[in-house]
């Protein structure tokens, strides 16, 4: 008995903080933007000022940059000549899209009265996953519930831990029932 009782509560924190983690997670993708080969010796002197959408400033004639999060970004380029004050904004633009490495999923089956769930993880380099749901105040430990009879209003909450790439990780997604946004 007392092993269930901690079993349970281990579940319920999970529960409480499930909210807490995102449902995708990305790869830190990295980038690099190099005009060192169209840079005239008599143009060394300007200032390459890139902006990498996302709230990063970086300056030279060579930049790098790791995006942390998902979504699309705006890099650009503004040139400056420190002599004349001259100033040429976004010069070069670029479009970088970030798209998830793994993404938490929950299939949502409707049989007559009661609702099968199946939780998914879509990605590469993915071990050891375990599924901790929160269902109406009830807890479980699997990637799939089957025959549960749920209303319009339900909220549901998975919490996923596994390793990827070598590092443990926990990714969360909630759903309520009869919701537009499944």
């Amino acid at each position: 008995m007392k092993l269930l009782l901690s079993l349970s509560a281990i579940l319920f924190s999970f529960s409480l903080i499930a909210q807490d983690y995102p449902s995708a997670l990305a790869d830190r993708e990295c980038i690099e933007l190099d005009l060192s080969e169209s840079v005239q010796v008599e143009n060394s002197h300007f200032i390459y000022r890139w902006d990498f959408g996302d709230g990063t400033v970086n300056y030279g004639v060579i930049a790098s940059h790791c995006y942390d999060s998902l979504g699309t970004f705006r890099a650009s380029l503004s040139i400056q000549d420190p002599i004349s004050g001259t100033e040429f904004e976004e010069e070069y633009a670029q479009t970088i899209q970030i798209v998830p490495a793994v993404e938490l999923m929950i299939e949502l089956d409707k049989q007559s009265e009661v609702y099968n769930l199946k939780a998914m993880l879509d990605g590469e380099g993915i071990s050891n996953t375990s599924f901790f749901w929160t269902v109406n105040d009830q807890y479980f430990v699997s990637n799939q519930l089957t025959d549960l009879p749920l209303e319009d209003g339900d909220n549901v909450r998975v919490l996923a831990r596994f390793d990827f790439q070598g590092e443990e990780t926990l990714l969360a997604k909630q759903i309520t029932i009869g919701s537009i946004n499944q």
